[in-house]
């Protein structure tokens, strides 16, 4: 989920997995999702952008992590 500094959800936000060059845009609710089929521990990039905010840019782990 995106959300704002206030806390309130952002919608259309663009996020991205620039490695599996998949896209998706946040709903009203600010929640997106990607299935991503990974065999090990991955740390990949995710780039979450909308005009007027601050690019975010995270590493996240793809992956069993148990």
């Amino acid at each position: 989920m995106i959300l704002d500094k206030a806390g309130n959800p952002l919608p259309r936000v663009q996020v991205t997995l620039p490695l599996y060059k998949l896209e998706h845009s946040t709903d009203l609710g600010g929640r997106f999702e990607f299935e991503v089929a990974a065999e090990n521990q991955e740390g990949v990039d995710l780039v979450a952008e909308k005009l007027g905010y601050q690019t975010a840019r995270l590493s996240p782990t793809l992956g069993d992590t148990a």
